[in-house]
């Protein structure tokens, strides 16, 4: 199968489960950890950056100041000869990151990483509200420290609302 045709059916799917979900009656439990505005400007539009952390060898995927995400789909390069990114799930085959909490990830489209690359999807599913404010998408554990913060970076970032409707996001450097 194509890359194409493999990017566009899990979008795709994607989308027909948020659009699925829109007529739930039940009410879901809230998210396990509230959004922070420590990394947000409030004035601002919705933006999605990597952010290193100074003391562990990780990297977190924040999206800021978004309203009513619901899904996002991420792809992420690394240069994999000075970057090695350490499984978040020894019970799932392949090297996965640890899930965050915007979105609540309640269903996991796709998690993998692979050599150079990452690609992350994930969706709520209804009746959850979106989520509104600043977090972590995702958590990129490495085996060493980040030295070269040009040795990863975001492709692409799609976010979606719970009508499946995108969310215009900038992806920070």
């Amino acid at each position: 199968m194509s890359s194409w045709l493999q990017k566009h059916l899990i979008l795709s799917f994607t989308f027909i489960m948020v659009l699925a979900g829109c007529s739930g009656n039940n009410q879901a439990a809230a998210p396990t950890a509230a959004a922070t505005t420590a990394n947000a400007d409030l004035t601002g539009a919705a933006t999605i950056q990597l952010v290193a952390s100074e003391k562990e060898p990780m990297v977190e995927i924040w999206v800021n100041n978004v309203q009513k995400l619901y899904a996002v789909e991420l792809e992420l390069t690394f240069e994999a000869s000075k970057l090695q990114i350490v499984d978040a799930d020894s019970q799932k085959e392949g090297v996965q990151l640890k899930p965050g909490v915007a979105p609540v990830p309640d269903f996991n489209v796709k998690n993998e990483v692979t050599e150079g690359s990452i690609h992350y999807v994930v969706t709520q599913i209804a009746p959850r509200e979106g989520f509104n404010g600043s977090g972590v998408v995702a958590t990129i554990t490495l085996q060493e420290k980040l030295t070269d913060p040009t040795a990863i970076s975001i492709k692409s970032a799609i976010l979606v609302n719970q009508d499946g409707q995108p969310i215009t996001a900038t992806i920070q450097k």
